[in-house]
């Protein structure tokens, strides 16, 4: 099938995947969106697969696959909840590094965590900026599927956790439609990780085509 034909099929099965848990009774809803349930499982499997992934496919770099797998675990750790377990208040919060009840040790590992993890996506940036500069003028599937992951990050984002985020506004957000934007999060999440893997595979495989002219 044309690449771009999948990704509509993503997105098409995605539309489909949230209308059918939005008419489900809220009890449900809970049932596949909390955490370690069924939804963010296969989430959290599903980055360990990208992971893997990118060393299915030649004409790419071992350096340049080593910064995909590592990103792709940190987000499959992310899924698994290990960002919050293993830290006091979340290797990803900013009241990690600014609290006091946060030991001055694991303030410290935990900071070197997050700057080699972000050293990383921007060495995978800097080694992949022309790859990604041809891919911006030409906009081919892969380039979509990164768009669009990148919306979906976003939206994601602003739904996680937003009754908290808006109680210092003075908005009320009801504690049932919390649950449903939670499990809009959730599906945007496991479509997030679709999306990576498509475009993966369509860029590794633009990869080798270029490497074989």
């Amino acid at each position: 099938m044309n690449p771009t034909r999948w990704l509509v099929f993503i997105l098409v099965t995605f539309a489909v995947a949230l209308t059918w848990l939005m008419i489900q009774p809220l009890p449900a809803i809970t049932e596949l969106t909390k955490e370690n349930g069924p939804i963010e499982s296969a989430s959290a499997i599903g980055f360990a697969v990208c992971a893997l992934a990118v060393w299915t496919r030649a004409g790419t770099s071992v350096p340049t696959k080593a910064l995909i797998s590592i990103l792709m675990l940190v987000l499959t750790s992310r899924e698994l909840d290990l960002d919050k377990r293993l830290f006091t208040r979340g290797l990803f919060k900013s009241s990690q590094y600014l609290k006091d009840d946060v030991p001055f040790a694991e303030k410290i590992i935990s900071a070197i965590i997050l700057l080699s993890i972000i050293g990383c996506f921007i060495a995978l940036i800097i080694r992949e900026r022309h790859t990604l500069r041809a891919a911006l003028s030409r906009w081919h599937a892969g380039t979509w599927a990164l768009a669009v992951t990148l919306l979906f990050a976003a939206i994601a984002k602003s739904l996680d956790g937003i009754g908290r985020k808006l109680a210092p506004l003075g908005i009320d957000v009801p504690k049932d439609l919390s649950r449903y934007l939670s499990g809009v999060e959730e599906l945007m999440e496991l479509t997030i990780m679709v999306l990576l893997l498509f475009a993966i595979l369509a860029w590794l495989r633009r990869t080798e085509t270029n490497a074989l002219r």
